[in-house]
């Protein structure tokens, strides 16, 4: 994976566990004081500290690559209590300078990926019921059509102004899809733009009478 992000010049900060060879090369580098630190203010009765370190090797097979390494543990500053924690390796250097606002980044892919299920599950989606349907492909078929329809979405709330006007004449998702079937079943459209504009009575159809 670190290789396929290389070759497509794609930055990363990766979550790892305990155990991997860059966490071997942290432990020794701990035990001689090699490792940088920053502490600071996490919030009320709170206390942030990131340790980190350049240059480690990702692993014994691909010694030819390396990494960077940063963790971050937040704790309660009365009881000492472990509130949160959580390390990572990037190809970005870390430094004085830009470690805190490297944990903040790292903290917030466990948000957009919550908020991104939630979305996906409960949202109008349907991703877990479409995973119920067939014994072998038609599910996984099911999954990757959602998330194409997911990334659409995604595109035309941020860049289509009719999707928005649309989805604020809703309020809410859910209620947007609703509405985008029953404009489906009533009437063709050239386009999802004009089926947004038409949600959002921007545009208006005349149905002829029928005699």
């Amino acid at each position: 994976m670190v290789k396929l992000l290389a070759k497509h010049r794609m930055s990363f900060l990766i979550g790892i566990k305990d155990g991997n060879y860059v966490q071997i090369q942290v432990d020794r580098l701990r035990k001689d004081g090699g490792l940088e630190t920053r502490t600071w203010a996490a919030g009320p009765g709170k206390e942030g500290k990131a340790e980190f370190a350049n240059g480690l090797i990702l692993n014994d097979t691909h010694q030819e690559l390396t990494v960077n390494y940063l963790e971050y543990t937040e704790t309660d500053t009365q009881t000492g209590e472990v509130l949160y924690y959580s390390s990572w390796i990037t190809d970005l250097p870390i430094g004085q300078d830009n470690v805190q606002e490297m944990v903040a980044v790292a903290r917030s892919r466990w948000k957009i990926e919550n908020e991104t299920f939630n979305t996906l599950k409960n949202q109008g989606y349907h991703l877990e019921h479409n995973y119920g349907h067939g014994k072998k492909y038609l599910a996984t078929n099911f999954a990757l059509l959602t998330m194409l329809a997911f990334l659409t979405g995604q595109i035309a709330q941020h860049l289509d102004p009719a999707f928005q006007k649309a989805w604020q004449y809703c309020q809410t998702k859910k209620a947007l899809w609703q509405k985008i079937r029953q404009v489906f079943g009533l009437l063709p459209a050239v386009s999802m733009n004009a089926i947004y504009r038409f949600i959002a009575k921007d545009i208006k159809v005349d149905f002829p009478l029928l005699e």
